[in-house]
C-alpha cells in the first residue's frame, strides 16, 4: 500500500509538471472534459493535460510535492492531514454565522424547558440563510424533544425592511406575560449564547400564554 502511495504521488508530480512547466508541441485539435483530463492531441500519442489552475499555482503544487518527496512523508498520512485541513477549513467557513449547537446543547435546552410541555412557541426567521435556518432548526428539535408545540415561519418568504431601519441582531425571545416557561426558555438560552446574543421583549399583540423566539442575523 505504501509504494502505491509513492507511485500516485510521483504520478501527481509527472502530471503538475506538464500543467504547470512543459511546453507541447501538438500534432491537431483535442477535447477533453473535466478539471483535469487526458487529451489525445493525434497519432503520435502526446497527451496533453489541462486542468484549471495557472503556473504560479502549478509551481507552488510542484514545491509541495518535492518537500513531500525529499522528506520522504507517507503519502497516506500527508492525504490524511490534507482531509483534516478541508473539514477545518469547511467549518470555520460554515460556522462565519451561527455556530452550531452540539448535541449536548440541544439536550440542556430540551431538559430545561420539558417541564411546561405543551408549550407553543414560533420560532421566526426574518432572513432565511443557512446559519439562521440551521439555528432555528436546531431550537426547533431542542423544543420539540421537550414536547413543545413548535412552528418555524419565513422560509420562502422576502421582506422588505427600510434602509436605515436598525434590525435587532441575535435571538430575540418575546412574550406577553413573563410566565414559567418563558422564564425557563429565555435563561436556557442566554446561559448557552451569553445575554449579549439574546434578548427579551414584550409583545402585546402575542396571547398570554404565547411564545415566540426570533432568529435574527447574529450580531
Amino acid at each position: 500500500m505504501r509504494n502505491d502511495g509513492w507511485a500516485m504521488m510521483i504520478v501527481a508530480l509527472i502530471l503538475l509538471s506538464t500543467v504547470a512547466l512543459a511546453q507541447e508541441t501538438v500534432t491537431g485539435p483535442a477535447t477533453t472534459k473535466g478539471t483535469c483530463s487526458p487529451a489525445n492531441t493525434g497519432h503520435i500519442t502526446t497527451f496533453t493535460f489541462v486542468c484549471g489552475i495557472g503556473k504560479e499555482q502549478g509551481e507552488q503544487m510542484l514545491r509541495i510535492l518535492n518537500r513531500i518527496l525529499a522528506e520522504q512523508l507517507d503519502p497516506s498520512i500527508v492525504m490524511e492531514k490534507l482531509d483534516e485541513i478541508h473539514t477545518d477549513v469547511r467549518r470555520i467557513r460554515d460556522n462565519q454565522g451561527w455556530l452550531d449547537l452540539t448535541d449536548d446543547e440541544i439536550v440542556e435546552i430540551a431538559e430545561a424547558t420539558r417541564a411546561f410541555a405543551g408549550q407553543a412557541v414560533v420560532i421566526d426567521v426574518p432572513f432565511w440563510e443557512r446559519d439562521t435556518e440551521r439555528l432555528a432548526r436546531q431550537i426547533e428539535r431542542a423544543l420539540t424533544a421537550a414536547q413543545w408545540e413548535v412552528s418555524v415561519t419565513g422560509q420562502g418568504e422576502i421582506r422588505f425592511y427600510p434602509a436605515n431601519a436598525k434590525l435587532p441582531k441575535g435571538l430575540v425571545v418575546s412574550r406577553r406575560e413573563d410566565t414559567p416557561a418563558f422564564v425557563s426558555l429565555s435563561q436556557s438560552l442566554g446561559r448557552l449564547f451569553g445575554v449579549e446574543f439574546v434578548s427579551v421583549f414584550r409583545d402585546t399583540a402575542l396571547a398570554d400564554d404565547a411564545l415566540k423566539i426570533t432568529v435574527w442575523r447574529k450580531p
